[in-house]
């Protein structure tokens, strides 16, 4: 009887959790993380414009001693650090396109589609995001540095330069010379933060057991992220999780840094 009573238990938290899941409609430009100051074309954004809050075509997201984080396509973040502002061009899911005006601007690519594209302007320079990886772009000496993935710089009109992981681009017309770095030497602020933020969402993607694996509203925590299954991300492979015990990925996963050792098993979840 104590384990029929149980199932239907379990069964009735099942049938009320299903709604939660994905019911918060989003698109390109939600504002999906805010720390600090950040206004939206001159309005003040507080904590509870998190994932209500949208950047529409021609708007400019400024941060000052703040920073935020915009959802761009399902599984692409843009993190605006401090002091920063970025012009959303373009949100059609399958052409966003952003201008960073000011200052620096991380992205976050755990997933893009063959007829997706994500560009960015920085300098009056675009470059085309065309791997899933982990970018930043900077207007102070305008720079595009690829941690992981591939990035294609038009240094003339419909004429690209490729850039691969592990280096960097001059984002100055006529001077588009790229090199190399080291990513164990160059973890700068921005660099931190994206990843927390990154270390943070895969571990709060506890799995939607019974709406299924995919990309959402959160159906336990504000904000939007992969719940339900394992995902690629730059900083290492996620796993959408239900807290306890989960059988998945705990080592064998891609970081900016390369491959890691490790291999399929259980991890525990702390309760």
């Amino acid at each position: 009887m104590k384990s029929r009573i149980t199932t239907i238990a379990l069964l009735g938290m099942a049938l009320f959790c299903v709604p939660l899941f994905g019911s918060v409609p989003v698109g390109p430009g939600t504002l999906n993380y805010l720390e600090g100051s950040a206004s939206l074309s001159g309005s003040q954004l507080q904590s509870n414009d998190i994932g209500t809050s949208t950047m529409q075509p021609g708007q400019v997201l400024t941060t000052r001693d703040g920073r935020a984080e915009i959802l761009l396509t399902p599984g692409a973040f843009l993190r605006a650090g401090e002091n920063t502002s970025v012009k959303m061009l373009s949100s059609a899911m399958t052409a966003t396109r952003i201008e960073l005006i000011d200052g620096e601007a991380g992205i976050e690519v755990n997933q893009i589609g063959p007829d997706e594209t994500i560009a960015v302007v920085a300098n009056g320079v675009t470059t085309n995001l065309v791997k899933r990886g982990f970018y930043e772009f900077f207007t102070n000496h305008p720079r595009v540095m690829v941690f992981t993935g591939q990035a294609e710089v038009e240094v003339r009109p419909g004429n690209f330069k490729q850039v691969d992981r592990n280096h960097q681009m001059a984002l100055v017309p006529d001077n588009n010379q790229i090199s190399s770095f080291d990513p164990s030497q160059s973890h700068d602020p921005l660099f931190q933060w994206s990843k927390s933020r990154s270390d943070y969402l895969a571990s709060q993607n506890r799995a939607q057991e019974y709406a299924g694996p995919g990309w959402g509203m959160g159906p336990y925590t504000r904000g939007y992220g992969f719940w339900g299954g394992p995902y690629w991300r730059p900083f290492g492979w996620g796993m959408g999780y239900y807290p306890g015990y989960y059988p998945g990925w705990w080592g064998g996963y891609w970081n900016p840094y390369g491959p890691y050792f490790g291999g399929p098993g259980f991890f525990v979840i702390p309760r």
